[in-house]
């Protein structure tokens, strides 16, 4: 696993409901209800 791939792991687990998906053949985190722009906006 690269170093990016364990620093994304590593945040993913901190934030609380946050769900690991896929966008675009890229990694990326999503709401519960998969509104990924609206998650990072209540942040």
């Amino acid at each position: 696993m690269s170093p990016a791939e364990t620093l994304y792991h590593q945040i993913a687990d901190t934030l609380p409901d946050a769900v690991k998906s896929i966008m675009f053949g890229a990694q990326c985190l999503k709401a519960p209800n998969s509104k990924f722009l609206e998650y990072v906006r209540s942040l």
